[in-house]
């Protein structure tokens, strides 16, 4: 592609942007660097960013869904895309706030990658309201052992939210 372009393969790059192609998550890592980097130069990169943000509103399910969080995050990161980041955190809250959400813990370690103790504290709310409304709801545990910010679980316990 490099030497050739994008023109004839732009829709196969879409597809699988919008749709993970992993056939094992546990042991095959996630393209979104690599896919960025085949269209991030190109004149195909605002439709194929369109789409992947279009994509991310409309909160697909499983693996799909993580990609494009991963895809999301890159291009917040990399590419300095205030809009991604800002659907991301869009996204992410309002999964957050959906009880008893199997998927709730899909992009949450890139949130946190994104937005640091601000971000972490403001899923803690979400979860902490939902915890209040049922006790027995099912929240995301990264916020108290997440390896890149080992004193997450202490920032909350100083703060006093009343949940360790």
């Amino acid at each position: 592609m490099i030497h050739y372009g994008l023109e004839d393969v732009a829709d196969l790059i879409l597809e699988a942007c919008l749709h993970n192609q992993v056939y094992d998550q546990q042991i095959e890592s996630f393209r979104d660097h690599w896919l960025l980097s085949m269209f991030k130069d190109s004149a195909s990169y605002p439709k194929i960013r369109a789409a992947i943000l279009k994509a991310l509103k409309t909160e697909p399910i499983g693996y799909d869904l993580y990609q494009l969080f991963l895809l999301a995050r890159t291009m917040a990161v990399d590419e300095g895309d205030e809009e991604a980041r800002q659907i991301f955190e869009e996204t992410i809250f309002r999964i957050a706030s959906v009880p008893n959400n199997y998927y709730s813990w899909l992009g949450v370690e890139d949130w946190l990658e994104l937005a640091g103790v601000d971000g972490m504290l403001q899923l803690a709310r979400i979860y902490g309201q939902r915890l209040l409304t049922n006790p027995d709801d099912l929240v995301n545990e990264y916020l108290l052992d997440y390896e890149e910010y080992p004193d997450f679980r202490g920032i909350l316990n100083k703060l006093d939210f009343g949940l360790f």
